[in-house]
């Protein structure tokens, strides 16, 4: 492996044999040496005619100069980036340069307070905050609401109150919730389960045990009866109770305020064997990393507008959740069917079978004329259009209600004219209700009582919202309005882990109180009294409810539904797999429905919310997402001090108004709610924002205008993408050297990264803005577009300014270097699969960990060119992969998208790396079993040479070398009335091997031993290892070559790799050549650059120019001599450091072998698939056409006959049936009684299989033979 430095020195220190472009002896004389040299090392005023005479094998960018390829560079230059400025006593406009202190332009001044600012807000705020802040509010405040928010349960006797004894008088229950608890992850040291001690998630996994804490619920509990006095019912109390009980476990997620973890410092993680990286955010279940990924929900407090064109009908729908535990959605959707003649209005309501004519529904509402009604929904009474389009629902209304009130005896006279009646509204509403117990008209009223229940129980409030749906979707009909984007994220909310452990908690809570109701049933019809509420509790109802939605995956969604594609095992190939996992969201969809084509394609409102780049292929495509860097997920906040601004500032209750007023006001809306109007809004959006950016409101509150719908939104619900901006006033930013230099101040003094930010909230420098509200701002993209606007009069006026374009993709894309430059199919194979599958050191504690597979880098080392978020976000430690020399040559064992690669730099170490599989074994409690070293005497079927390397306790000694056939783990097992000990260990199969790295032998939770024994197998670089580059350019070895064979520089640099330039043109993968060249000015000059996607500052002319000022050629070009004769190449070859990695692809893990022999299928005689149990290898449909387009046909039939499944069978030629054998083993036929004419074929077994088949189906089949 060449050094970097060393790659910029003439002596490669070792690394690399520096050898002669040719030997002394082979000159003639010394004038020919000297021309020689000339051409290898031209002097840099001596260019003429050199491109022509030198063709270039390779080269993208156009080398307008050539420059002496030597490189002198201070070898102790520091490689490392500069120091934020937040964080250094210098001011930020003053930088470092070789001649000095230079004053930075404010252009570059801006740059630099941007980046600071970056720093700061991911110094501040965890990559998977999100996923801690929505656990943290579940379990701190939406847990308490749910329970206070629960109604009183009533219990009665669960049969006839004559068996029941008691003062004469059956015994009633009532139960309800008190405060609720949630401790901190313990586990029981005794058998009897008294004693605790703190869980930590190293024992939690090595243990196979749940990371998970106990909930303490106060309950009460009342026994009455009642008693009838003076034609009064009068309760008088038996017993009351009040007990805190443990009503189950729930997990907890690593990290969050209820771990054990949470708070440490490093040194108590690292005594904790705790990864000191390790971010959380996810949950440990049954020893198992487990993940809740992100579902995308539809907002449901928000009016969808949609029209189906197949029913040609317009509907629209809002579909608030109700509260409580038995959670369930209420839809009210109101239809506009269109008809060629005329278009009518109804609405579907809870309970009710049919739809209800909404000119009915709002005259129950109270609001009986037709003038009102056209006001509700018009405003305007001069709005023609609308009037006409609404006055055939009313007359409709008219003739369903002449209609029922005649079929209740009424005239047509008294019927016409109790048309406008509320409670005749009612009734007929009560009328279509199902199960009717009740009159008519109460039936109405619960009805409406569960219509809109989100927005109160005042008719007033719901006639009002009736009204606007109606106005919606009639001014969608009239093309006013557009048809909602059901895809837009302003229609959309997350569900992160806290709301998805509520959806499922309320489904287990649900359970438990019914359980409970049960038991306290079974109690009442007896005559003891009731003694602890203990007894009437199940913990285990809880605890297995929740364990068993992350075991399965089966989970309960806000609809109710059970959901699949919510549950993940944790990927911990490396840092980012992990991040990248905790950072995903999936679209939710219900069980058996398929995505909408538009579902899957990138919206426009996904800017810097969700990554463009970053997806899955395949049936997922679209579907799974990354939210981008700096995507922040709101949370539940307060309505009541915005409400106190919103009466302080002029606004009016719906209660207040009257309806012809609306066409002069302004509604208001909170979290979709209609709660007033307003005469003057902008006032009081301007009023709002600035109170947000001084603190005054909560900094995730979003406040939108909406001039055409004269509407004013306001927004403090959760799950709403939100994303920080730089404030912008007058065309310059906000941020200014004031703020920093405080910042420095605060630093110093010990303030945190967090209070720093939230001084800058204060200040209103940054502000968090919500999808809907940014599309109503003018965002510059970077400190360019802000110099631009000022020095022309008519630019735009920008309100706000990115921190950084670095950070507009997720966390896989943002690591790309010149990502920009990149075909978009390359991008996104390295951003969701090459980043994932490279190797690296996935954790720091990893000696203390038994995964099931894992696999670390050796060496990783930091790459020369990244980005800003990479800088910002990698550690060091944590990157995966190696920084090597690449040369673009075609070398004859890299055709297409293969490599050749330097053996010598893999026998000092490049690439090498360590993979770990763990067994695990466990002594089950239903039999007899131990952990023990089989006895030759007791043992089935093993020969002794398998017991050579296991100890007494059926444990090998740790760095035992194992192969196929040895024991890991020792087990035997009693067998039932018998003292003979059969074997039950655990063997290595085909392609296991390794040495013994762990034995580890613990007990679980319930007392039962475990063991886990791992196995380590050290890898260097094969042929057909697969390998990628930063830019999805991937490509497995062709070939290793020795260092002597391969070509080498002027200097004597050869490379560790080489790449076919025919993959370029293809892949256009532009950006790794940039990154080539740019990491080679890096390397020669030793100053750290960025390659920042889409800011266009170090584009090709730039890089030309840095390698220009280092003394290198422009294009990074460079003469290079053949390995093997020594002499130079007639083309220049662009070579210079690339970032590799190594992916988990190898040739080992996929590689099968199989002689003639090997197991089969039972059934059709063909080789198994398994490799591990020496399975074939499939020979499908597209190899049969490739034998037969090349004719080989022997080789065909050798694939397909002989060695798969041969079989000799008899015919009879006369009848042309099989034949079968009789007890002479002689075939005879059974048809036509001959045996003369039977002659032996060869066919497939499988031909045998499916003759016999159509014979027991009753179809004859007939075989002609004749003699070859």
């Amino acid at each position: 492996m060449a050094d970097l430095n060393s790659w910029a020195m003439d002596s490669l220190s070792g690394l690399n044999d520096v050898r002669k472009d040719t030997p002394m002896e082979d000159f003639e004389d010394l004038d020919v040496l000297e021309e020689e040299l000339s051409h290898v090392n031209p002097p840099a005023n001596d260019l003429e005619g050199f491109e022509d005479d030198a063709p270039r094998a390779s080269s993208p960018i156009v080398i307008d100069d050539f420059e002496p390829t030597q490189m002198q560079i201070d070898p102790t230059a520091n490689f490392d980036p500069p120091e934020l400025k937040y964080v250094k006593e210098e001011p930020i406009v003053e930088r470092v340069d070789c001649g000095g202190k230079k004053r930075m332009t404010e252009q570059e001044e801006e740059e630099e307070a941007r980046w600071a600012v970056a720093k700061m807000f991911f110094d501040h705020r965890s990559l998977v905050e999100n996923q801690l802040q929505s656990f943290n509010q579940f379990l701190g405040k939406e847990m308490q609401q749910m329970f206070k928010e629960a109604l009183p349960v009533e219990v009665v006797p669960d049969h006839s109150p004559a068996s029941v004894r008691i003062s004469g008088l059956p015994r009633y229950a009532r139960f309800w919730y008190g405060a609720v608890t949630v401790g901190t992850p313990d586990t029981f040291t005794d058998d009897e389960k008294k004693v605790t001690k703190v869980l930590y998630p190293r024992e939690a996994r090595l243990r196979n045990m749940t990371y998970s804490a106990p909930i303490n619920l106060e309950i009460n509990l009342e026994i009455y009866q009642t008693h009838v006095k003076s034609n009064q019912q009068e309760k008088v109390v038996l017993q009351t109770m009040s007990e805190d009980v443990c009503i189950g476990r729930i997990p907890i997620m690593v990290k969050s305020k209820y771990c054990n973890l949470s708070g440490l410092a490093d040194t108590k993680l690292k005594r904790k064997e705790e990864c000191a990286f390790d971010i959380g955010g996810y949950f440990i279940i049954k020893g198992s990393e487990k993940v809740l990924i992100a579902q995308e929900e539809r907002c449901d407090q928000r009016v969808y507008v949609q029209y189906f064109k197949k029913k040609n009908t317009w509907l629209a729908t809002c579909a608030p959740s109700h509260k409580g535990f038995f959670n369930y959605r209420s839809k009210s959707p109101v239809r506009l069917v269109t008809d060629k003649n005329m278009s009518t209005l109804d609405m579907t309501l809870p309970r009710v079978s049919v739809p209800i004519p909404a000119v009915i529904i709002m005259r129950a509402l109270g609001f009986c004329s037709d003038k009102e009604f056209m006001e509700m929904v018009c405003y305007d009474l001069s709005d023609l259009h609308l009037m006409e389009l609404i006055r055939p629902s009313i007359l409709a209304a008219d003739e369903y209600m002449v209609k029922f009130l005649k079929s209740k005896n009424s005239t047509s006279k008294t019927a016409m004219q109790a048309v406008r009646q509320q409670d005749n509204a009612l009734a007929y509403i009560g009328s279509k209700m199902t199960n009717n117990v009740k009159p008519d008209e109460e039936c109405g009223r619960d009805v409406l009582n569960l219509m809109f229940h989100h927005i109160g129980q005042g008719y007033k409030q719901k006639a009002y919202f009736l009204g606007y749906m109606i106005r919606q979707i009639c001014l969608a009909r009239l093309g006013r309005c557009p048809e909602d984007d059901k895809e837009h994220y302003k229609n959309k909310r997350l569900d992160l882990a806290g709301q998805l452990l509520r959806h499922q908690f309320r489904a287990a809570m649900a359970h438990l109180q019914r359980d409970m109701q049960k038991q306290l049933q079974k109690h009442l019809g007896k005559e003891d009294s009731l003694g602890s509420i203990k007894t009437f509790v199940q913990e285990s109802i809880i605890t297995k409810n929740l364990q068993g939605a992350f075991t399965l995956g089966n989970w309960n969604t806000s609809e109710g539904q059970r959901s699949s594609g919510v549950v993940g095992d944790i990927k911990r190939t490396n840092t980012i797999a992990m991040i990248s996992h905790l950072r995903q969201l999936r679209l939710n969809l219900p069980p058996k429905s398929r995505p909408t084509e538009s579902a899957r394609h990138p919206n426009f409102s996904y800017w810097a919310r969700v990554c463009p780049v970053q997806t899955t292929d395949g049936d997922d495509c679209g579907l799974v997402k990354n939210i981008s860097l700096t995507g922040i997920l709101s949370s539940n906040t307060e309505e009541e001090p915005l409400m106190a601004i919103l009466l302080d500032h002029g606004m009016r209750y719906l209660e207040e108004i009257l309806p012809s007023s609306l066409a002069d006001t302004d509604k208001v809306f909170l979290n979709g709610k209609w709660v007033g109007t307003l005469d003057n809004s902008q006032d009081l959006v301007n009023i709002l924002r600035a109170h947000r950016r001084k603190g005054a409101v909560h900094e995730e509150t979003e406040v939108v205008k909406d001039d055409h719908l004269k509407e004013v939104r306001i927004y403090t619900d959760g799950g709403r993408i939100l994303r920080p901006l730089l404030v912008v006033q007058n065309q310059c930013l906000v941020l200014s050297k004031r703020h920093l230099k405080k910042i420095n101040m605060d630093m110093k003094t010990g303030k945190t990264a967090k209070e720093c930010w939230q001084a800058l909230l204060a200040d209103g420098v940054v502000e968090y803005l919500g999808v809907e509200e940014e599309e109503g701002a003018m965002v510059a993209l970077g400190s360019d577009d802000l110099a631009k606007a000022r020095g022309c009069d008519g630019a735009l006026v920008y309100s706000h300014c990115e921190i950084d374009s670095s950070y507009l993709m997720g966390l896989g894309a943002s690591t790309i270097p010149f990502l920009e430059h990149n075909q978009a199919s390359r991008n996104l194979f390295q951003s969701d699969k090459h980043c994932k599958q490279a190797i690296g050191l996935y954790t720091t504690n990893f000696q203390s960990r038994a995964d099931a597979s894992a696999s670390h880098l050796f060496y990783p080392q930091k790459p020369l060119v990244t980005t800003r978020a990479a800088s910002i976000l990698q550690k060091p430690e944590l990157y995966s992969g190696q920084t090597v020399i690449v040369a673009i040559l075609c070398y004859g064992y890299n055709q297409e998208d293969s490599i050749v690669m330097n053996q010598a730099s893999v026998d000092r170490g490049l690439f090498r790396s360590a993979h770990y599989k763990t067994y695990k074994g466990e002594e089950k409690k239903n039999i007899q079993e131990q952990f023990s070293k089989p006895s030759t005497s007791d043992v089935k079927g093993w020969y002794n040479k398998s017991l050579d390397k296991v100890e007494g306790d059926g444990f090998p000694c740790l760095g035992e070398k194992l192969v196929k056939g040895d024991i890991v783990i020792g087990k035997v097992t009693s067998e039932v009335h018998n003292p003979r000990q059969v074997d039950s260990s655990t063997h290595l199969k085909v392609h296991q091997k390794g040495h013994v790295d762990q034995v580890m032998l613990s007990s679980e939770e319930d007392g039962h031993r475990i063991a886990k024994v791992r196995l380590r197998v050290t890898r260097a670089p094969q042929a057909g290892d697969k390998f990628s580059s930063m830019h999805g350019q991937k490509g497995v070895i062709g070939a290793l070559f020795p260092q002597e064979d391969l070509p080498f520089t002027q200097q004597g640099i050869v490379p560790d790799i080489i790449m076919n330039p025919h993959a370029l043109p293809s892949r256009q993968t532009v950006g790794q050549i940039l990154e080539c060249l740019l990491g080679k000015a890096i390397a020669a000059s030793g100053k750290r650059r960025y390659a920042i996607p889409f800011s266009g500052i170090d584009n090709a002319e730039a890089i030309n120019q840095y390698l220009h000022e280092a003394k290198l050629a422009r294009g990074g070009c460079e003469f290079m001599s053949n390995g093997t004769t020594g002499q130079r190449l007639k083309v220049l070859v662009t070579i210079g450091p690339t970032f590799y990695q190594r992916l988990e692809h190898m040739a080992e893990d996929k590689i099968k072998y199989r002689g003639n022999t090997g197991p089969v299928n039972l059934l059709t005689r063909q080789p198994v698939k398994d490799r591990n149990s020496l399975g074939g290898l499939k020979f499908g449909e597209m190899e049969r056409d490739c034998m037969l387009g090349h004719g080989a046909s022997a080789t065909l039939r050798e694939r397909y006959f002989l060695l798969s499944d041969p079989y000799k069978m008899y015919i009879c030629q006369s009848c042309r049936r099989p034949a079968t054998m009789d007890s002479s083993r002689i075939p005879k036929c059974q048809f036509c009684k001959n045996g003369k004419r039977i002659v032996q074929v060869q066919i497939p077994y499988a031909c045998k299989l499916l003759w016999q088949e159509l014979l027991s189906m009753g179809i004859c089949v007939y075989m002609d033979t004749k003699k070859c």
